[in-house]
């Protein structure tokens, strides 16, 4: 593991961040990626949801929405316990997704499954903030080599929908 030491980042969107009660915030359809129910695709689950103005505030509610599991008849593609600890946002577009150790030590394994969370992170972000054209998965504040011993975590993914059905 390697601790994050510095990268140029636009906003840190930690903690509890809400608009102030008296300012409306407007709705909109967005895809939340969830693993189908053969576990071997993602596929899109559509909600309504308030939409703050700010993308790491966007991108952190999509978060916590995923993190919270489907309501449709999909799977979790991330483990139950899993939460969102911060999210950085690059001047180039890159999220950084600080998740908690839950990811990893609760993670069923195998390469299918490690590529399912990234994606299920990776294009809820990308596919639904205009401002994040890539992510990277960090765990308690370190950078991590894999999730499970499969996919390499130490550059940024792009959105893939060859694997969403």
């Amino acid at each position: 593991m390697h601790r994050l030491l510095s990268a140029p980042f636009v906003h840190r969107g930690g903690g509890t961040e809400s608009a102030p009660p008296d300012v409306p915030r407007e709705k909109a359809p967005v895809h939340l990626y969830f693993s189908d129910k053969t576990g071997e695709y993602l596929t899109a689950e559509r909600r309504v949801i308030e939409v703050p103005d700010d993308a790491v505030r966007f991108g952190k509610v999509l978060l916590e929405n995923l993190l919270h599991g489907p309501q449709a008849d999909h799977l979790r593609a991330i483990p139950e316990g899993t939460r969102v600890r911060s999210l950085l946002l690059t001047r180039e577009g890159v999220a950084y997704v600080d998740l908690t150790r839950e990811v990893v030590t609760e993670h069923w394994g195998g390469v299918r499954g490690e590529v399912l969370t990234i994606y299920s992170v990776v294009n809820t972000l990308c596919l639904n903030v205009p401002q994040i054209k890539g992510a990277r998965i960090l765990v308690d504040g370190d950078e991590v080599d894999t999730l499970a011993g499969h996919v390499d975590l130490r550059f940024p993914f792009g959105p893939n929908m060859l694997i969403v059905r």
